[in-house]
């Protein structure tokens, strides 16, 4: 589902109109105001918002869409699932994905049994993926424990086991971050960046 409009949900634009501005949208979304009208003129093209008097409502369109995806996230609590898949495309990360797998990796050894390619493969995740990484804390994760080496401190890490694209990996998730919870931080034992290719990348936690 769309962010800006689990936004509008979360600020009760579906039972009143919400005046509401485009820098306060930006702001809270970590994106620009120019990004945020865009976005919010998209959401009126597609029938799915009601801009009313400089106010925004949800329309029913809009909330079609959130319910469908209610229903979706409804089904993996009632079954109690316990996978979860993702979609989302390759980005470049931050650079400092080298240097903390290799502080990391004999303590990901430990609990994964290989110690990973170092550096992690950054997953912008979709739309319909963004709510459904909420679930990941749900999921009862491996942990690392944070650590001090060298008189520095290490914060600790939640791992998941997945595949992506068919491929054995883990999600990372540091305690400390400074990716937002529209990327997902992935390690394997080799480098997939090249073997994965452009397009669609597919996320399936395992057990």
């Amino acid at each position: 589902m769309d962010d800006v409009l689990l936004l509008l949900l979360k600020r009760n634009a579906h039972v009143a109109p919400l005046r509401i501005s485009t820098t306060e949208i930006g702001r809270m979304l970590n994106m620009s105001q120019q990004n945020a009208s865009r976005r919010l003129v998209e959401l009126e093209k597609e029938e799915k918002i009601l801009r009313k008097e400089g106010k925004l409502l949800i329309t029913k369109k809009g909330m079609e869409e959130i319910l469908q995806i209610y229903g979706e996230l409804q089904d993996i609590f009632d079954k109690k699932a316990k996978r979860l898949e993702f979609s989302g495309e390759i980005v470049e990360g931050l650079g400092e994905g080298r240097y903390y797998v290799q502080r990391y990796g004999t303590k990901i050894k430990e609990k994964l049994g290989y110690e990973p390619y170092p550096g992690t493969l950054n997953i912008k995740l979709d739309a319909a993926s963004l709510l459904k990484r909420q679930l990941l804390r749900e999921m009862e994760p491996i942990v690392v424990e944070e650590f001090e080496e060298s008189g520095r401190r290490y914060g600790g890490l939640f791992i998941y086991k997945c595949q992506v694209n068919k491929y054995d990996c883990a999600i990372v998730i540091p305690l400390r971050t400074h990716h937002g919870i529209d990327v997902l931080e992935i390690i394997a034992r080799e480098r997939l960046k090249e073997k994965l290719g452009k397009g669609k990348i597919h996320i399936k936690l395992v057990d």
